[in-house]
């Protein structure tokens, strides 16, 4: 019975350790640490870089997992939007979702842009992402994607304005503000719903 005590109480600090390593790697990110190295996200984590490299292989098993749960988190935060509103309210409330998603989500994106392996988003969780926020965009616009002669090219555009590689354009290299942004993107929906919803 001890031992069966102890080897649970072993796993759980593990699982604590695991994620403070993930944790701390999240806010290097966060904070604009460009490309963290091991010592710092070991110091972040209060752990010694040999327990990080135990917990994971290397720097980018690290940043796979990071990308693994930050999909899975996303992913049980999207909402449904009301379709008895109109056409701007239910955008504006779309956009608000996704830039709220997008804020969090961007130094983990970048990061991964930037440094690591773009095979990152093939990941099943991240594909079950990208399903889910397209599922979302035809929910939100059911009524006006009926009335288009071309439901899907109609669809993977309003995919294409409401995506994340539209909001960090919008945010890094235009150096838009958030309300600015938002305010784009709404914009670039409501013209495309207007060609084909009116």
């Amino acid at each position: 019975m001890t031992n069966a005590v102890s080897s649970r109480t072993r796993n759980v600090r593990a699982r604590h350790t695991h994620d403070r390593i993930l944790d701390a790697l999240i806010e290097l990110l966060g904070e604009g640490v460009v490309e963290p190295r091991a010592q710092q996200v070991a110091a972040r984590a209060q752990v010694v870089v040999r327990t990080v490299f135990h917990h994971f292989t290397d720097m980018h098993a690290l940043y796979k997992e990071a990308m693994t749960r930050q999909a899975l988190t996303m992913h049980t935060r999207l909402i449904s939007i009301d379709t008895n509103i109109d056409l701007l309210e239910r955008t504006v409330a779309l956009i608000e979702h996704r830039d709220e998603l997008y804020g969090e989500m961007a130094p983990l994106q970048r990061a991964l842009r930037t440094h690591v392996d773009n095979r990152f988003i093939e990941l099943r969780e991240s594909v079950a992402l990208r399903t889910a926020m397209i599922r979302q965009i035809r929910n939100t616009y059911l009524y006006e994607l009926r009335r288009h002669s071309d439901p899907l090219h109609a669809l993977s555009r309003l995919d294409a304005a409401t995506s994340f590689e539209i909001w960090d354009y919008f945010r890094s290299v235009q150096h838009a503000s958030r309300t600015n942004t938002k305010a784009f993107m709404t914009r670039l929906v409501v013209n495309e719903v207007g060609v084909f919803g009116a």
